[in-house]
């Protein structure tokens, strides 16, 4: 999660994904994009180039998404890393009409 600390994400979700199909391969998995921070310089490019690739690995592995870009700088805390009350809303919102619509 921390996009500072030089994590391969993306090996990660290939980690996990594969745990999960080891473990019911009739179970489905759905990721969810990154929302944005503004906490320090050039994050919005990093979680942008992020998100980029998780919608490539979700595509390759023909997997269900959830996107959060109706979240926007209005819905950040005070230090600009996390969701404020009607941001975390509008991310659980998400989360139900994806849910809802499945």
């Amino acid at each position: 999660n921390d996009l500072t600390a030089g994590i391969n994400t993306i090996d990660n979700l290939e980690k996990i994904y594969n745990e999960i199909k080891n473990i019911n391969t009739n179970c489905e998995v759905i990721i969810s994009e990154c929302t944005i921070r503004k906490d320090r310089k050039g994050m919005e490019k990093k979680i942008s180039d992020l998100n980029t690739n998780i919608r490539k690995f979700y595509q390759e592995k023909n997997i269900y998404s959830i996107k959060h870009d109706i979240i926007g700088d209005q819905h950040l805390a005070r230090k600009k890393i996390h969701l404020n009350a009607k941001g975390k809303n509008i991310l659980e919102l998400n989360f139900k009409d994806f849910v809802s619509k499945k």
